[in-house]
């Protein structure tokens, strides 16, 4: 299971460079865009092994609604419009998004 798109903090990052392949933990961010042909159980079930592997934050973009859907290991979900804006310092310390910015 690769997601869309990860992160990884700096002081979880291999000091000898990129590891070939895939990284041997979760990210601590991972962000999946819903495709025409996903289901809401996929994505669930994706979000959830993100989630059990030790991801820290599971972002959910869907595109025709303009949001994003946070999760957090410890079970919640938070969603996010257009004019939020998208923060979380634990994991990304000092990142900040405007949800829009995301569509143009």
């Amino acid at each position: 299971m690769v997601p869309t798109s990860s992160t990884y903090r700096a002081d979880r990052t291999p000091t000898g460079g990129t590891p070939e392949g895939f990284w041997p933990f979760a990210p601590d961010l991972a962000v999946e865009i819903i495709s025409r042909g996903e289901t809401e159980g996929e994505v669930s079930e994706k979000v959830k092994e993100y989630l059990s592997a030790g991801a820290a934050l599971v972002w959910v973009i869907h595109l025709r609604e303009r949001e994003v859907v946070a999760y957090t290991p410890d079970g919640l979900a938070r969603t996010y419009g257009e004019d939020d804006a998208l923060e979380h310092p634990d994991v990304l310390p000092g990142f900040s998004c405007k949800v829009v910015e995301l569509f143009v």
